[in-house]
């Protein structure tokens, strides 16, 4: 199948395949496979779905197998290299949320391991920051979480 996705929800995409035909599919946590892997379904994204059909508890359920990204969408991160430059937004106790160049606002967790540069300095909203940072699948749900390893205030 394919088209654009018009809901993401937890374990859930929505896929308008034409003129009101929507279609819901479901992602499995250990077998859906993304493509490209460092991409997640985000909403407006024009994807192609490769599922089969199972007979689940409240009746049939299309199962996605492989998700391919044919074009991304607006809110869309997609190999996002490190590092990157941005500027801060938002600020927590474990991660910031930075706007980069493009108009993409990424969610960088930081931990203790996390090097900052001047010592001792932390993000503050306004900041403009470099970050290195490298991408895992969150270990509850779809999404790619952002480590990041070092940050950088940049004048």
């Amino acid at each position: 199948a394919s088209g654009k996705l018009i809901d993401v929800s937890i374990g859930k995409v929505t896929l308008g395949e034409g003129k009101d035909v929507a279609r819901v599919f479901s992602l499995a946590f250990r077998t859906t496979q993304f493509e490209p892997t460092d991409w997640r379904p985000t909403k407006g994204d024009a994807v192609k779905l490769t599922y089969t059909t199972k007979e689940g508890r409240r009746g049939t359920v299309l199962a996605v197998n492989k998700v391919t990204l044919v074009k991304a969408g607006p809110d869309t991160v997609v190999s996002l290299a490190s590092p990157a430059q941005g500027e801060v937004t938002e600020k927590g106790r474990t991660a910031f949320q930075a706007k980069l160049p493009g108009g993409q606002v990424v969610r960088f967790n930081v931990s203790r391991k996390t090097e900052h540069t001047p010592t001792g300095w932390v993000p503050a909203v306004g900041d403009k920051v470099k970050v290195e940072f490298r991408t895992e699948p969150a270990l509850i749900g779809f999404s790619l979480v952002y480590l990041a390893d070092k940050v950088e205030k940049v004048p």
